[in-house]
């Protein structure tokens, strides 16, 4: 029918939007990762080691490699003091007000 084949042919342009969503929510917690450190003046390794978190997955979330879980989140708003929304991009509110 004219609608599966509509759908096949839109499938790998929708495949290819979700990675582009993806690779753009991983980069604004790279940066914001990254400026965190700035502002704190230290590297990843201790950033990783003031939340008690892997040094390696750390370095990954730093380059947008790869995004935190949620507990991996909630321990870097906790540990930073910084709203989780802010972290994953979805508040331009930095500072947490009583909750991550």
């Amino acid at each position: 029918t004219l609608m599966a084949t509509a759908t096949r042919q839109l499938c790998p342009i929708l495949l290819l939007l979700e990675a582009l969503k993806m690779d753009t929510f991983n980069d604004g917690i790279a940066r914001r990762i990254r400026l965190i450190c700035a502002r704190e003046r230290i590297n990843v390794p201790e950033f990783a080691r003031r939340c008690r978190l892997s040094e390696t997955s750390a370095y990954h979330w730093a380059r947008g490699e790869y995004a935190p879980g949620s507990y991996a989140i909630y321990v870097i708003a906790k540990t930073f003091h910084v709203s989780a929304d802010w972290l994953m991009g979805l508040s331009a509110e930095e500072r947490r007000n009583n909750h991550v």
